[in-house]
């Protein structure tokens, strides 16, 4: 009898194929990138057992998709309290999906075991942040919002606070007894804040905190070192995160904070400590409706440069422009632009700017010439 193993091809197991549908269930819930997309429609193509296997650890949380909803219709009662502590619907029960899956493979598979601590470990990020003010407090309401480039939304939180979100951004918001946070980890939001004094609502955004009880603001993370704030209605205070501490009642209130009132707009750097006289700048009537804009669909440009123009509209299309003429970085713009029109950004940039468009068809760098120039020989 010939044991020779020279012709069997090794296929991976239903434990391990289980393993890794239930990372891309994880993934999928986080938000994936377009590359990633394409790469899971790859992997869920590659076998019938694939697909398999995904439906399996995914029915359960599509099946929590109609619970998870019920929080729009039932929001938070006053007395919250009081209620029984619970997690996301949607999240508790994919994690419980994933669990199953991860006891099955650490049972029979030991180099899997890697698998399930990178769920394990996602799973505690999704319930308690690392910095989440009163972490060992379970929290009430965990989800993640987020828009892709050119998207704008809106979404009603359960304390009936609205929540909007600008182009290509991703929000955490994690609710507790005590607290109400949103970690913004990209792009930019503006929150209502339903009043409740005795429950305040901090927005993390970089190594800054912003809390409010009842009001409203504008955070948007503009690069890696700058924060810009404007506060639309009421005031809030402003600290650094290694600041936060928690007074008599329990509550957390930033210490050392800067107060920003209706109308005041302020620029947090990334590292530099706020600081009680750190000049605020007060914005008029009209130039807050271009800051804001984006929520009624629209960009609005009133003398910016075309540099900075260019440079927001790469904000909303994910593109690369670069102005070829060093003169045209200066030119002054006044413009109103729909982000409807954004679908179709070179045309925008040809009709309106007077652009000629150069897309290389093997970059997302997008140079951008006067086309009134014509090269001298």
């Amino acid at each position: 009898m010939n044991n020779s193993n020279d012709n069997v091809v090794e296929l991976k197991s239903k434990e391990q194929v289980l393993s890794d549908a239930a990372l891309w269930l994880i993934r999928e819930e986080e938000g994936m990138s377009e590359a990633e997309q394409a790469e899971f429609k790859t992997w869920l193509n590659q076998s019938q057992q694939h697909r398999a296997c995904y439906e399996q650890v995914a029915g359960p949380v599509k099946d929590a998709d109609v619970l998870a909803n019920l929080s729009e219709i039932f929001p938070y009662q006053a007395q919250h309290k009081k209620t029984k502590k619970s997690f996301s619907p949607r999240l508790a029960i994919a994690f419980s999906a994933v669990l199953c899956f991860g006891l099955i493979i650490l049972s029979h598979l030991e180099p899997q075991a890697r698998y399930f601590n990178q769920i394990a470990t996602w799973w505690q990020q999704q319930i308690i942040p690392a910095d989440i003010p009163d972490a060992e407090q379970s929290p009430q309401y965990v989800k993640t919002y987020h828009t892709r480039y050119g998207e704008q939304a809106s979404f009603n939180l359960p304390d009936q606070s609205v929540l909007k979100l600008n182009t290509n951004s991703k929000v955490k918001v994690v609710y507790t007894e005590k607290n109400r946070a949103l970690y913004l980890d990209k792009g930019e939001l503006h929150i209502q804040v339903a009043h409740d004094k005795n429950w305040p609502l901090v927005v993390f955004a970089q190594d800054k905190a912003i809390e409010a009880v009842g009001t409203a603001f504008n955070v948007s993370i503009e690069n890696e070192l700058e924060v810009e704030l404007i506060v639309t209605d009421g005031k809030v205070a402003v600290a650094d995160t290694p600041d936060l501490k928690t007074n008599s009642s329990g509550l957390r209130h930033p210490v050392g904070t800067l107060r920003v009132n209706k109308g005041e707009k302020l620029m947090l750097k990334n590292g530099v400590k706020v600081a009680e006289k750190t000049a605020l700048e007060v914005i008029d009537p009209d130039k807050l409706d271009a800051f804001l804009a984006w929520q009624k669909g629209s960009l609005t440009f009133n003398g910016d440069s075309l540099e900075s123009v260019v440079n927001e509209l790469s904000r909303y299309t994910g593109y690369q422009f670069a102005l070829k003429q060093d003169e045209l970085k200066t030119t002054q713009v006044v413009a109103r632009i729909k982000l409807a029109d954004l679908d179709n950004v070179f045309s925008v940039l040809e009709n309106s700017f007077g652009l000629t468009v150069d897309q290389s068809t093997d970059s997302k760098v997008i140079v951008l010439t006067q086309n009134q120039v014509e090269a001298k020989h």
